[in-house]
């Protein structure tokens, strides 16, 4: 059954990949393919989001919040220039149908001709997602109003002009928990809660080894109370 709703779309593809192809031999390059899909692959895991389709040399995933899909553009983009490649990505946040792992609508197709407007190296963003990130970190140039091929009207389009700055430490902690593969959110009080019983196991486990050693070499074990000294003169004994 089909349904509707809102999602950041994110379109990336390498520049340049014929001539690319063209100067490696062909298992070199299918070498570098295989490296450039693995870094896609765990930067979208990553940063939360969900392949939809390969073809070729691009990607198309989707997010739930469009500075996601920004950050893993910028994270890839820089995984991928130090296998000396250079990709273009298109960011854009709109109404999908969606049935299964499929996703289609307007939506999709402003989009994808977002991340055909892109230069090499860089991550261009529609109008909608601009004015949704409006007050955010992240710091975009206008690049005027542009017709895309097969969509009604103008639309005017955005750079990322600089790198996103880090996530809070908060925001850290929450894309680790979401990129460990096949396992739902765990909220940080329960894995807090968590965290203190295996520490509380780890010093249980080590004072009866402690005291189990002691009692095979037939020493004594004194377990010593903190208490405080009053004064008084039966107290010097201990």
């Amino acid at each position: 059954m089909k349904s509707q709703r809102f999602l950041a779309m994110l379109f990336t593809d390498i520049v340049g990949s014929t001539e690319r192809a063209a100067d490696l031999r062909n298992d070199a390059w299918q070498e570098l393919r295989r490296r450039h899909n693995a870094i896609v692959r765990r930067e979208l895991r990553r940063f939360s989001g969900s392949e939809v389709n390969t073809a070729g040399d691009s990607f198309f995933a989707t997010f739930e919040e469009p500075e996601q899909a920004i950050r893993c553009a910028a994270s890839i983009r820089g995984e991928l220039r130090a296998l000396g490649l250079e990709i273009r990505s298109g960011v854009h946040i709109g109404k999908v149908e969606s049935e299964g792992r499929d996703v289609g609508g307007l939506g999709v197709h402003v989009g994808a001709r977002v991340g055909a407007q892109a230069a090499a190296g860089e991550i261009l963003v529609s109008g909608a997602v601009h004015e949704a990130l409006a007050g955010s970190q992240l710091d975009f140039t206008d690049r005027g109003a542009h017709v895309l091929k097969g969509v009604p009207g103008e639309w005017r389009l955005y750079a990322l002009s600089s790198e996103p700055p880090p996530l809070p430490v908060a925001g850290v902690w929450e894309r680790a928990r979401q990129a460990l593969p096949g396992r739902r959110s765990m909220p940080l009080g329960f894995a807090t809660l968590a965290l203190g019983f295996l520490l509380g196991l780890g010093v249980l486990f080590a004072w009866r080894s402690t005291n189990r050693a002691a009692e095979s070499s037939g020493e004594k074990v004194l377990a010593v109370l903190p208490f405080e000294n009053l004064g008084r003169p039966e107290d010097e004994y201990f």
